[in-house]
């Protein structure tokens, strides 16, 4: 079972409707300065959740055991593929 913690923050709202989140805080939900956050209203209160950018945080999923990437493989094979093609039509 997971034991969820949470801890009350206690900020004031500015002058333009603004909170400030701390530093420790950003870090840990490695969010940063323009990221996408999601507002929700429920119960009479304000969820605010980071929104991970869903192409970035698929970088480097097929990475294979060898820690190459997806583009350095399919450059790789590229190159034996071309050095294949000359060697087959005598453009070497």
């Amino acid at each position: 079972m997971t034991q969820v913690v949470s801890k009350k923050i206690y900020r004031k709202l500015s002058n333009k409707n603004q909170v400030a989140i701390p530093v420790k805080l950003m870090k840990k939900l490695n969010i940063s300065p323009k990221s996408m956050i999601c507002l929700t209203e429920s119960n009479n209160q304000i969820i605010m959740k980071p929104i991970n950018h869903p192409i970035k945080s698929l970088r480097g999923i097929f990475k294979q055991g060898h820690g190459k990437s997806g583009t350095k493989i399919l450059l790789e094979n590229r190159k034996i593929d071309q050095e294949k093609n000359f060697k087959k039509h005598n453009l070497s």
